[in-house]
């Protein structure tokens, strides 16, 4: 049985949704990068160094990943900006010796062992953004018309590019499609560029979303699978979908059920989830033990627990 064949529980969904959605009007919710994206803006507005935030924030996706965001975001808040802001200027980094960079991107930004591999690209992509797009990633935008689909497309290249095609395509190393539209919708979402076509750039792809279907019986798992394939496959273009008849912005969707899987998917806090009477357990790990491959033994209920 193929990832492709798997279908969501609709009614099931529209529950989950409604629950979110009820959540979110009742609360002011907070966002672990907000005071970052505030201290960039504060920089460029400072020194006057224009489309420095977005530039800074497009850069910092590549080492935000998985159940990790609020802990890398903790910490990038509590680093001396003035002393590292030339890390996000390509005219600086290309005439800095890449031994130098990398270990002052190391000491930064103090990425996970899945994520380090964007230290070693890093003097390359700075590198080109000075060369191509004038040290300004807005230029990128302006290059694309100000689309988003457009520019996610020039950053991600397509599928499983292969470094050197995406040497040869001058495009950044790095970006998978998932990476590329998280730093678009930031960008986006904060104010500091906007796209035209940003409503049509797809439901995000994250893990706190495909966890909490499962959790919530949205999506059921009769054997191991690929969540990554999973996710692809079935669960974004379901919940697309939904989004596009219900009339609701899949963004602001994913960013709900982003901070609900965030806050209350553990043990301290699952008793009072806003999905709790939708809830059939949790998940209880990334699955990057198993290759990413999850089953229904990964789900732990935590009701029996809490009896």
């Amino acid at each position: 049985m193929s990832a492709e064949a798997l279908n969501i529980n609709r009614n099931r969904t529209n529950q989950v949704i409604d629950l979110a959605l009820s959540h979110r009007e009742k609360n002011a919710l907070t966002f672990p990068e907000e005071p970052f994206v505030q201290r960039l803006k504060n920089y460029e507005a400072l020194h006057n160094v224009d489309g420095f935030a977005a530039t800074a924030l497009f850069f910092t996706t590549m080492f935000i990943r998985g159940g990790r965001t609020k802990d890398s975001f903790d910490w990038l808040i509590n680093q001396d900006l003035e002393e590292n802001a030339w890390l996000f200027m390509g005219n600086i980094v290309s005439q800095t010796p890449e031994q130098q960079v990398k270990s002052s991107c190391s000491l930064f930004f103090r990425p996970p062992g899945y994520a380090v591999d964007g230290v070693k690209k890093w003097k390359y992509n700075l590198e080109l953004l000075n060369r191509r797009y004038g040290n300004n990633i807005i230029n990128l935008f302006i290059d694309c018309n100000n689309s988003a689909n457009e520019s996610i497309k020039r950053i991600h290249l397509y599928h499983q590019a292969k470094t050197q095609k995406k040497i040869e395509a001058k495009t950044f190393l790095g970006y998978d499609f998932k990476l590329a539209q998280l730093a678009i919708q930031w960008i986006h979402k904060h104010g500091l560029w906007k796209f035209h076509d940003i409503e049509k750039s797809g439901f995000p792809q994250d893990f706190q979303v495909i966890r909490i279907a499962l959790q919530t019986a949205i999506l059921s798992l009769t054997e191991r699978r690929n969540l990554k394939a999973v996710g692809v496959n079935t669960l974004v273009p379901q919940l697309s979908k939904i989004c596009e008849e219900r009339k609701i912005d899949p963004r602001y969707l994913q960013e709900t059920i982003w901070h609900i899987g965030n806050k209350y998917c553990n043990k301290n806090l699952h008793k009072d989830c806003p999905l709790l009477s939708r809830c059939i357990g949790i998940v209880k790990s990334t699955g990057s033990q198993n290759d990413g491959k999850f089953g229904p033994e990964d789900i732990k209920d935590f009701r029996k627990s809490e009896s």
